[in-house]
């Protein structure tokens, strides 16, 4: 099978478990890195971004690495146990952004974070942190949610674009 066919599959078949495991709730039920919180490595695949002409990234990044999340996204330096891997290019597709979570049962083996340049040249500050929040909010599992108060992992406002206490909640839940 073909690399892409491989990664389409994965898509679908992570969609489908996360869609189907609990409808309306906003963690995946049984998706998990293998760690009670730690440190998720972001490496960054592109040598045309420079990620300090982004600061919605870079706050994106830090908006979840707050002390009451047991997550820690560090970005650069040495590859750390479990790596998120975020990469930016000119797709040709029409969505902004997309999590490609990888699992093996109900344990995340791998995540990949897409970001499209392409579109988001043309997105505010607010909307583009909106879709890099919520697309860092996939890799430890969390699905989107309806919260109305304000939630970056609610897809449908883009004003939205911090982590809730709600996503705080889920995150430690899923991780004691």
């Amino acid at each position: 099978m073909k690399s892409f066919e491989r990664m389409l599959m994965s898509i679908v078949l992570t969609a489908g478990l996360v869609a189907g495991t609990i409808p309306s709730a906003a963690h995946s039920g049984c998706l998990r890195w293998p760690f009670s919180g730690g440190v998720l490595s972001l490496q960054h695949y592109d040598g045309n971004v420079d990620f300090g002409s982004y600061p919605e990234y870079r706050d994106a990044i830090n908006d979840w690495n707050q002390p009451a999340t047991p997550i820690w996204f560090y970005d650069g330096g040495s590859p750390q146990s479990y790596q998120v891997k975020s990469v930016t290019s000119s797709y040709t597709e029409t969505w902004p952004g997309l999590a490609i979570v990888y699992t093996n049962g109900c344990t995340i083996t791998d995540a990949v974070v897409l970001l499209n340049t392409r579109l988001l040249v043309n997105y505010t500050y607010a909307d583009r942190r909106h879709v890099e929040c919520q697309e860092l909010g996939h890799t430890p599992g969390l699905n989107h949610n309806d919260i109305p108060t304000g939630s970056c992992m609610n897809d449908a406002t883009y004003w939205q674009y911090y982590i809730s206490t709600h996503d705080i909640d889920d995150v430690n839940l899923m991780y004691p």
